[in-house]
């Protein structure tokens, strides 16, 4: 299964003079954890969680309006192609220690996001309906 087939394609995304103010107020009105940061270019360059807004302004008493995204976001970003199988994100994922990917195409560009609980929804489908067709064949044995 492709990234393609189960990315979110509605991804937050910055540019990188954005405040850490706007970026909280975009997480909560969109409902997501985390925002992609990308350059004029719109490519991505970054990524800022709701834990880093916490952990690195709000818990050292810094002024969320008066920080650009920039000054914190964890950088360079990791990304997957739009082309790569579930398998590889899982692997980047699990090796990276990071729970959302970013999804570009082959140019660079920012397609779309997958989470480590996308990707265990989606296998957690997948083995169910294993699970069945297996009971289903030992019937017919």
């Amino acid at each position: 299964m492709k990234l393609r087939d189960i990315m979110n394609t509605e991804v937050v995304a910055v540019r990188k003079d954005v405040t850490i103010k706007k970026a909280a107020k975009l997480l909560r009105e969109k409902e997501v954890g985390s925002v992609i940061v990308t350059d004029e270019k719109d490519m991505p360059v970054g990524i800022v969680t709701d834990r880093d807004i916490v952990k690195q302004v709000l818990a050292m008493d810094k002024d969320p309006g008066k920080i650009a995204v920039e000054e914190i976001m964890s950088a360079p970003v990791i990304t997957a192609d739009e082309n790569d199988e579930i398998f590889y994100a899982v692997r980047i994922l699990s090796e990276s220690n990071i729970r959302r990917l970013p999804i570009v195409n082959n140019h660079g560009y920012l397609r779309g996001i997958v989470s480590i609980d996308d990707i265990i929804v989606i296998l957690i489908s997948e083995f169910s309906n294993l699970g069945l067709v297996l009971a289903s064949s030992s019937k017919l044995i």
